[in-house]
C-alpha cells in the first residue's frame, strides 16, 4: 500500500516539474533573440492566441455518464451563459459510446464501468443507444445553431470487443485479429492493439 502510495507521489511530482518546465520554456520561446544561434538577428516572435481553447467538457460535471436530456441542457446553458464570454467548444467526452444498465427509473448508470460498448460492422464507435438514443446528431446541430463548435472524445486504438469479435477494417483486406502479427508488435492483454487509420 504505501510503496503504490509512494509510486504516486513519485508520478505526480514529475508531472508538476515537467508542468512547470512547459510553462517557462513556452515562456522563453515567445521571443527570441538571435544572436550566434543561426537565426536572424532581427527579432523572432511567435503570435499567440489571445485566450486559450475555451469551452465545456462533459467529463468534468458527468464523467463518462452524460446523457441526451443533460448534453442538450447543457448546450443551452452554454451558449446563454459561457459564449458571451468567449466559449466556443462543446465537448463530449469519453462514454458516449458504453452501453450502461440503469438505475430503475433513472437515467444513473447501476453500474461503474459500462458492460459493453456500441461499435459498427468495422469496429468503430456509436452512440450508446441507453444515453443517445438519437444519436449525436442532434446534440451537434443544435450546437451548430447556437454557434458553437461540437466535438467529441475518440479512443486511440482498436476497440477490444472489435478485435475479439475479429472484426474487418473498413476498406482493408486484413481483420482485426490478424493485425498483431502484422504489426510484430508485443501488446499487453487488454490494451488496445494498433491504431489503424479508420
Amino acid at each position: 500500500m504505501e510503496k503504490e502510495m509512494n509510486k504516486r507521489n513519485s508520478i505526480r511530482n514529475r508531472q508538476r516539474v515537467l508542468g512547470i518546465a512547459m510553462l517557462l520554456l513556452s515562456g522563453i520561446g515567445c521571443t527570441i533573440q538571435g544572436k550566434g544561434m543561426g537565426y536572424n538577428k532581427q527579432e523572432t516572435q511567435v503570435i499567440l492566441a489571445k485566450t486559450p481553447p475555451m469551452g465545456w467538457n462533459s467529463f468534468d460535471s458527468y464523467g463518462v455518464y452524460l446523457h441526451q436530456k443533460a448534453a442538450l441542457e447543457n448546450v443551452e446553458a452554454m451558449a446563454k451563459k459561457l459564449k458571451p464570454h468567449g466559449y466556443e467548444f462543446f465537448v463530449i467526452d469519453n462514454g458516449w459510446f458504453g452501453e450502461y444498465k440503469l438505475q430503475e427509473g433513472t437515467l444513473f448508470a447501476a453500474e461503474k464501468h459500462a458492460h459493453d460498448i456500441r461499435i459498427n460492422e468495422y469496429g468503430q464507435f456509436m452512440p450508446s443507444k441507453v444515453y443517445f438514443s438519437n444519436g449525436l446528431g442532434p446534440i451537434a446541430e443544435r450546437c451548430h445553431e447556437l454557434g458553437l463548435k461540437f466535438g467529441v472524445h475518440l479512443m486511440r486504438g482498436i476497440p477490444r470487443k472489435a478485435y475479439e469479435l475479429n472484426l474487418p477494417i473498413k476498406e482493408r483486406p486484413t481483420r482485426r485479429a490478424t493485425l498483431p502479427t502484422l504489426i510484430r508488435r508485443k501488446t499487453v492483454p487488454g490494451a488496445s492493439i494498433a491504431t489503424p487509420s479508420i
